[in-house]
């Protein structure tokens, strides 16, 4: 990867549906290139795919919680798994400290919220959870 290629993923990141024109223009090459660059980035897995962020209301999620999860190590696996399956997790990250895992969760309503955070905590091998309640987004990327 060059110093286009990382040029290209920053303003990708930036917004994803910026014409090929217009990066070809600010990036100094032919939309041809650009279009070879984009493809190729693809094929090797750096861009894995294009998203859609929708404004929460509209989505219907009123509220988002951090869920700390401390869980058995010889677990993992089948923990992961089993949390896969929730609709109300977004993303579930492995962390560092004396929880293991933290999941953002996402409801309509805080009463939606305490029933998930109780079927997560009722998982096999969940030893404790902590809920930390998002307030507002100061920014999001």
């Amino acid at each position: 990867m060059d110093a286009i290629d990382k040029k290209l993923i920053e303003r990708l990141q930036a917004n994803a549906r910026e014409s090929l024109s217009s990066l070809s223009r600010e990036l100094g090459i032919s939309r041809s290139t650009l279009q070879d660059r984009i493809t190729r980035l693809e094929n090797k897995g750096v861009i894995e795919g294009y998203t859609l962020r929708l404004k929460r209301d509209v989505e219907g999620v009123r509220i988002r919680a951090h869920l700390l999860l401390q869980i058995e190590p010889r677990l993992t696996a089948e923990i992961v798994d089993e949390l896969g399956r929730f609709q109300a997790i977004r993303t579930l990250e492995a962390v560092s400290g004396i929880f293991d895992l933290m999941a953002l969760l996402e409801s309509s309503d805080t009463e939606s919220l305490d029933k998930v955070v109780d079927q997560i905590g009722a998982v096999s091998g969940v030893k404790k959870t902590q809920t930390l309640i998002v307030f507002s987004t100061k920014f999001s990327r």
